[in-house]
């Protein structure tokens, strides 16, 4: 029994002085220098980034110069970078930037020390009066008192107040690491020159490594004139001190005099078509007569009769898209802004077009389609748009739950489509070959370094399992960009400018979520870019029989999954990547520890119990001797 208690008290006494080791070595690890910049403005806080595989950087704002930069030691340690030797208030004037430091704390070697520097876009501070961000990232519901100090690129301050609010916002950008948010000010005010308002929206792109596919959108839908349409402005974020990335600082979708321009007295109202798996959390949702999952997003306080009013409406200029022979008789629906609507989802091959994020309004009886929003996973950002021969129109079912319903009925009727060519090759066309020929370039090459210091500071969460399944083999650069754009032009002309004849391909996984199609002109083969198809078996929907890919495409099909000749292929694009922090590992080294510790132990007592027992024999034998 002692040799019990030893062994235990043995065991307690290893437990606490590993917790002591951990907790020592995450207190020592998190002991670094704070760098400040400075201006005549004020002075800002910022922190070192640990990618956790050997580099620190520190992220500098586009309007502060490695001069502006001071740095602060705790007294306790001596902090070096190189042979610089690190002390309070000592500026970083004769440091360079994008070069590797070694960064030194008691003359022993920590890891590399980098400075990036952004350029040409603003930067906001955000401190929280916890001065964290855990009670907010709990839930999106949460909202926390903030102060707020939003710099112009030059380093003027162009916003600055202590009381604003901030929580969490979206739906499955809200699960990634890079969060955005929604942003309330005390009272309206002109943030970058956009306009007067007090709701903003920071947007994390964190789906679009480009950083453009929502502001090529917004500014696309805003030349053409379809409308009020969201104004945005990049930004980078700073959190606490910590830098967060880069943003899309965007208007919030509000009914404003010199926004969206809504009459409640009128009977004006917004709304929006969503996934019916989100009907827990929208506001006043609804199904229409054909089944569709609405929001009624304004007005938000409703009476019964306001309430059924909407839904009669709705149902109406439902009708109106999914029976009318001719939309020009149709007072109900404005035919320009539907088209216009469709366009930009059609050019850009967004896969939420018609199915989640689509607005569209009653103002003075008509129908408007708009404000555009949401692209992240515009321009091939997602494999189940990744090959630019697809037409959303034509792709009714782009999954189990999201069902296009109004695109493919306005696409089948004449009078939209005759009007919709007209704008496509009179509007649309050059303001696309525009962007192609330089407008993407000059805006990457606007943002390039402070989307290289984005890239950065997730770099994890852009390549591992939570981006890559969804994800994969994306479009992942400016040039990648520019070639969707193009072969999706390129795709689009042929069908609606050399009136080529083309079939659509629906393929449907094992699994039934997503689907994603492809378009193959009427008499030819089907390729993919998807290479992953290849280890697939597919039955073809209306015969039953094997598709034999060798024989030409002649009609619209749907090529229904089999079974998976790869166990690891049930998805083309997917990836079974997984990652573990290094944090994890550490525990997971103190658990093995203590378990080896235990067997030591156990075998220990069952052993010297054995010999006890020996001696103990012996000892009877002895006696027994004697006797």
């Amino acid at each position: 029994m002692a040799n019990i208690k030893k062994y235990i008290f043995f065991s307690l006494c290893t437990i606490i002085f590993a917790l002591i080791l951990f907790l020592g070595f995450r207190m020592r690890e998190d002991t670094l220098p704070t760098f400040y910049v400075n201006t005549e403005f004020g002075t800002e806080k910022i922190n070192i980034f640990d990618d956790k595989n050997g580099n620190y950087y520190l992220f500098i704002p586009a309007y502060a110069d490695l001069e502006q930069i001071s740095v602060f030691c705790d007294d306790s340690h001596t902090f070096a970078l190189e042979n610089i030797v690190l002390s309070n208030e000592m500026l970083c004037k004769d440091f360079e930037l994008n070069t590797p430091y070694v960064l030194k704390k008691d003359n022993n070697q920590l890891a590399k020390f980098w400075f990036y520097k952004s350029s040409n876009v603003a930067t906001m501070y955000i401190e929280t009066v916890s001065g964290n961000m855990n009670y907010i990232h709990e839930n999106k519901d949460h909202e926390e008192t903030v102060s707020v100090t939003l710099y112009s690129s030059d380093g003027n301050v162009n916003y600055h107040n202590y009381y604003s609010t901030l929580k969490g916002r979206g739906n499955a950008t809200w699960n990634f690491d890079k969060r955005p948010y929604s942003l309330t000010l005390p009272e309206k005010a002109d943030l970058l020159g956009m306009s007067f308002s007090n709701s903003w929206i920071l947007l994390s792109n964190s789906l679009d490594e480009t950083n453009l596919n929502n502001y090529l959108v917004y500014n696309l839908a805003s030349r053409i004139g379809i409308g009020w349409t969201p104004k945005c402005n990049w930004i980078d974020l700073y959190l606490n001190g910590e830098y967060s990335g880069l943003y899309l600082l965007t208007e919030k979708i509000d009914i404003e005099s010199d926004k969206l321009n809504l009459n409640i007295d009128s009977g004006d109202f917004l709304c929006k078509i969503d996934l019916q798996g989100r009907w827990e959390s929208i506001r006043n949702p609804f199904l229409t007569d054909a089944g569709r999952t609405v929001e009624i997003s304004f007005p938000q306080a409703l009476t019964q009769s306001d309430y059924s009013r909407i839904i009669e409406h709705v149902n109406q200029m439902e009708k109106t898209i999914l029976t009318a022979e001719n939309l020009n008789e149709k007072s109900i629906i404005d035919l320009d802004t539907w088209i216009c609507k469709y366009l930009i989802d059609e050019i850009s091959g967004n896969i939420d077009s018609d199915i989640a994020s689509s607005y569209f309004y009653f103002s003075n009886g008509v129908f408007y389609a708009g404000p555009v929003w949401d692209y992240d996973l515009a321009f091939g950002n997602s494999m189940r748009n990744r090959d630019p021969h697809s037409c959303v129109s034509k792709n009714r079912n782009k999954a189990q739950t999201y069902i296009s319903l109004y695109y493919p009925s306005l696409y089948q009727n004449s009078s939209f489509y005759d009007r919709m060519i007209v704008i496509y090759r009179t509007v649309f066309l050059p303001q696309v070959e525009k962007m192609i020929e330089y407008e993407i370039d000059d805006l990457s090459a606007h943002i390039s370094d402070a989307s290289e210091m984005n890239n950065i500071r997730w770099r994890s969460m852009y390549d591992n399992n939570q981006v890559s399944i969804s994800n994969n083999n994306t479009v992942r650069s400016c040039e990648e960009l520019k070639n969707y754009l193009q072969q999706r032009l390129d795709f689009l002309n042929s069908a609606w400018i050399d009136n080529k004849d083309f079939c659509t391909v629906q393929f449907e996984p094992a699994d039934k979520n997503p689907y994603w199609s492809i378009s193959v002109e009427s008499g030819t083969y089907l390729q993919t870019m998807y290479e992953d198809i290849n280890s697939i078996s597919w039955v073809d929907s209306s015969t039953g029989e094997i598709f034999d890919f060798s024989k030409p495409i002649t009609k619209d099909m749907i090529l229904i999954a089999k079974h998976t000749l790869n166990n690891n292929t049930a998805v083309p694009g997917s990836s079974n990547f997984t990652f573990i922090t290094r944090d994890y590992v550490v525990i997971l080294s103190f658990v093995i520890l203590f378990f080896l510790l235990f067997v030591f132990a156990l075998f220990d007592i069952v052993y010297r119990h054995k010999e006890r027992r020996n001696i103990d024999e012996c000892e009877q034998t002895k006696i027994s001797s004697r006797d």
